[in-house]
């Protein structure tokens, strides 16, 4: 009864640092999550707009802030207080969560929701109940910009693909491009165009929708008005990406596929230009139509003389402060957990990568710039030659640095772990024939985690040995296996925890490539006997 009236109770107003210290404090954490939530952001080029999106919340904020009703703050009772500790339990498990694995979607989530659900308490601590119904639509508008979960995402795109490669090779064949539909792939006389994630619609469903309900409510505009802007603007982008795979598919049967290469990217930011123009026609096409009102126009309403500023329960910024403080304690944890490792990890053996000068017709050659500026790493060689048999060799030297930017983090990790010689082969043309094998190699000291594959390079095997380094003792422990899940993802979360790594450590990869050896057991041993003698142990300091 108590706690009902406390929370019903206009009392005396509040003095401006009282008015503004809840609303300062939602801010900090609304720039934490940004913070937080950019691992996603800049792991996933196709939610790279969700840098975006917090400007887009405040906008709408801003929007509706002149007619918010009369506020009517509310103090923190026992609920209140307990959905506040349980929203602060999710922050801890979320940002914990995001430190070891970046990119988990399901720890975005909980993160995410979490900050929701305080913005949302927090608003009602400050104007009461009509203020939580009036900002709710800002506040949920931001959820658009966490990615969609794998098990939602994956089958969509599996589906678009193939309803688009489906559709576009019938229209390329009315219009006098006959082509052939392999699952996802469309094979035309020049060669196979293929419909990836980015061709499947995805990209540019998830930033219609985006656009389509940040207008309908920038507009004001009725449930089934919105409901309109959305599904149209659904339609409208998939049916234009549709007429841009249709596109490349001509242009690879009446130009090559070197056309489509120069092509792809122009077309898809044109397409994106005339979804968002038509985006912006349907908002005109669907808005309220209003009638000429006839006669003279009424007298302006009298203005209406300022009320006071209701009183802020102190024990409403007491709550919040708490919650800022436990996430300030937490990320102090963080931190030092974390970092008190990364310290030791300059204590392993320092070694270099020894190129093999000596070698008959060695020839150091520059990595391409696409290739660095895909990579994005510190250091990089490119080099080949061949040895006393005639036998061709060819290396790949690639360092990236130890860094406290845990986007850099993210990103070295991505590309280290991400470009394995399976994939970037097989775009190269050449076909996977075998792996034989990933172990851990002890060299002079120096660990290093070794796949040996076998390819067919134009009727010549082709062998690559792929070494990849980290300076920690865990680097190469056995890590939990499963169907992705949720509780496999939480395993991973706790094993990293567990063994101190988030992934800031410097980062080295060794790809050497050997041609015409017809053994794989030859061929491995000799691969293994090069890496041996590329890693050359250096003195400490």
């Amino acid at each position: 009864m108590k706690a009902s009236l406390a929370e019903n109770h206009p009392a005396r107003p509040s003095g401006p640092a009282a008015r503004w210290l809840l609303p300062g404090l939602l801010l900090a954490l609304w720039a934490y999550t940004v913070y937080r939530l950019g691992t996603l952001w800049q792991s996933n080029e196709h939610y790279r707009f969700g840098w975006l999106v917090p400007c887009f919340c405040l906008a709408l904020l801003a929007e509706r802030w002149p007619s918010r009703p009369a506020p009517q703050p509310a103090a923190p009772g026992k609920p209140t207080r307990l959905l506040l500790a349980l929203c602060g339990l999710g922050l801890f498990l979320g940002a914990l969560a995001l430190e070891v694995i970046p990119a988990w979607r399901f720890a975005g989530w909980i993160f995410a929701g979490s900050t929701v659900g305080v913005t949302l308490l927090g608003l009602r601590l400050l104007g009461g109940g009509g203020w939580v119904r009036h900002f709710t639509f800002p506040v949920l508008f931001f959820l658009v910009a966490v990615p969609w979960p794998m098990r939602l995402e994956a089958p969509l795109i599996a589906w678009l693909s193939e309803a688009n490669a489906a559709l576009s090779t019938e229209l390329s064949g009315l219009l006098g491009s006959p082509c052939i539909r392999h699952g996802t792939t469309i094979e035309t006389g020049a060669g196979v165009v293929g419909v990836e994630d980015a061709c499947s619609g995805i990209r540019s469903l998830q930033s219609t929708v985006m656009v389509a309900l940040f207008l309908g409510e920038l507009f004001r505009y009725s449930l089934l008005r919105r409901a309109a802007l959305l599904l149209g603007g659904m339609a409208l982008a998939l049916s234009c990406n549709i007429v841009r795979t249709t596109y490349l598919v001509r242009t690879a049967d009446l130009h090559g596929l070197a056309a489509v290469k120069e092509n792809h990217d122009q077309a898809g930011f044109a397409i994106l230009g005339v979804t968002l123009a038509g985006l912006l026609v349907l908002v005109w096409a669907i808005r309220p139509r209003v009638a000429l009102a006839s006669g003279p126009a009424p007298p302006p309403a009298a203005p209406i003389p300022p009320t006071p500023h209701p009183r802020v329960s102190p024990r409403a910024v007491a709550a919040l402060v708490a919650l800022v403080a436990w996430v300030l304690a937490f990320e102090l944890g963080i931190e030092l957990w974390f970092g008190s490792s990364e310290k030791q990890a300059a204590r392993v053996v320092p070694w270099t990568c020894r190129l093999p000068a000596a070698e008959p017709g060695f020839a150091e050659k520059p990595v391409p710039d696409a290739t660095r500026e895909m990579l994005k790493y510190d250091e990089g060689h490119q080099a080949e030659w061949r040895d006393a048999a005639g036998r061709r060799w060819q290396l790949y030297y690639l360092r990236w640095l130890a860094t406290h930017n845990r986007y850099r983090a993210v990103e070295a990790s991505n590309q280290a772990r991400g470009h394995a010689p399976d994939i970037c082969l097989r775009y190269a043309g050449m076909i996977l024939q075998t792996n034989l094998g990933t172990r851990i190699l002890d060299l002079h000291g120096v660990q290093f985690q070794v796949t040996t594959e076998r390819f067919l390079d134009h009727e010549r095997n082709f062998h690559v040995l792929a070494a990849y380094y980290e300076p920690r003792p865990t680097a190469f422990e056995a890590r939990p296996l499963g169907e992705p899940s949720t509780g496999l993802g939480w395993r991973l979360a706790a094993q990293s925890v567990r063994n101190h790594e988030r992934g800031r450590y410097e980062k080295r990869v060794i790809k050497i490539g050997l041609w015409g050896v017809p053994a794989d057991a030859e061929a491995q041993q000799a691969l293994e006997s090069c890496l041996r003698d590329l890693v050359s142990v250096t003195a400490r300091n």
